[in-house]
């Protein structure tokens, strides 16, 4: 068995690969725990959050908010708004989950539009948003997710 090291420069650890890992795409580090390559640990998803597939952490779903107030949770749990783009991931790479009919989609669009799941949708693809004012008299109170990568 060929056995490969390197040193990883932003924990200056030194790193024992084996060829049969690097095969299967699973990688032990040191204190023993096993990754999909390419992925972070599921230890690395912030408190509160679960891990979504190789590179996605995401909380359930969270008590009923504002758009505004939605944003403001998700920042500080250090996360941001769970968007489109987080919930076809969860689809093909986590779960399987698609989202729940009226929860938040974030960010908020260049037009200061809140987005919104606006009915249920068999496959993801489809055109499953709607949209209302960020404040306002169609400002309501809807059920979020938060999420965050490894770049967080």
């Amino acid at each position: 068995m060929k056995t490969i090291s390197f040193a990883c420069p932003k924990h200056k650890l030194m790193t024992m690969i084996t060829a049969a890992s690097l095969a299967t795409g699973l990688v032990t580090g040191l204190l023993g725990q096993t990754a999909k390559a390419g992925a972070f640990p599921s230890s690395k998803c912030q408190s509160g959050y679960s891990q979504q597939g190789p590179r996605l952490c995401m909380t359930g779903y969270q008590t009923a908010a504002s758009f505004q107030n939605a944003e403001l949770y998700c920042q500080d749990k250090k996360g941001r708004l769970s968007d489109y783009n987080d919930w076809r991931y969860r689809y093909f790479r986590g779960d399987g989950e698609l989202p729940q009919n009226g929860i938040w989609l974030g960010p908020r669009t260049a037009d200061n539009k809140a987005l919104y799941v606006n009915g249920q949708y068999s496959t993801p693809g489809n055109d499953f948003d709607g949209e209302t004012d960020v404040v306002g008299p169609n400002s309501i109170s809807r059920s979020y997710t938060c999420s965050h990568d490894d770049n967080r």
